[in-house]
């Protein structure tokens, strides 16, 4: 992606178009169907547009977190989210954090949110975790969290610790995403109509 293309957009585009290629930029995985949810960080009076679009693209949103300043947001699709909970190994590693006394997806992502919102009022660790709800290979949440994101075999979209073919495969998918997001958003197309 040609850098002045971009710095050309950011120069002559409106808000509205600001907000649509930010949500490309950061979520063009999940836009495209490869990634179950991402994770997405907002001013808080540019996600608004968010309650009215996720319908169309049948997905959901959580707020993580919330200040003046900004609002952090995990956008996911609830099928492809329940169906990656219940996978073995994810159940396994997730008991760990203390997810495992739940069974109610709402309880799941509201524990999530709790600890998450410790986190930023700077109680508490991060949930580290999170990786998982976002889709990284459990090793590798595993590896991070072990060797406090140190020691990596790589480094992308995600730390890797584990299987550095598979993370390198993936990230290529992700790259393809995002610059086929960004110039769908170019061509002036919002993000929710990129949106498989």
């Amino acid at each position: 992606m040609p850098i002045e293309l971009m710095k050309n957009f950011y120069q002559t585009t409106s808000a509205d178009a600001y907000i649509h290629m930010t949500i490309a930029l950061h979520c063009a995985p999940f836009l495209k169907g490869i990634k179950h949810s991402a994770l997405l960080v907002l001013k808080p009076e540019d996600a608004r547009i968010m309650g009215k679009t996720l319908f169309r693209m049948n997905a959901k949103c959580k707020t993580m977190y919330r200040n003046g300043d900004k609002i952090i947001l995990l956008l996911y699709r609830e099928r492809e989210m329940k169906e990656m909970l219940e996978e073995k190994s994810v159940k396994v590693f997730l008991k760990k954090y203390g997810y495992g006394t739940f069974e109610d997806f709402d309880q799941i992502l509201d524990f999530l949110k709790d600890r998450f919102q410790s986190a930023y009022g700077r109680r508490k660790e991060f949930p580290h975790e999170i990786g998982a709800f976002l889709g990284y290979p459990i090793e590798d949440v595993e590896g991070f969290i072990a060797h406090n994101g140190q020691d990596s075999l790589m480094t992308g979209y995600w730390k890797v610790y584990s299987n550095r073919e598979r993370a390198e495969k993936m990230f290529q998918r992700y790259d393809e995403a995002r610059e086929l997001a960004i110039y769908e958003v170019l061509e002036g197309k919002k993000f929710y109509e990129i949106a498989v």
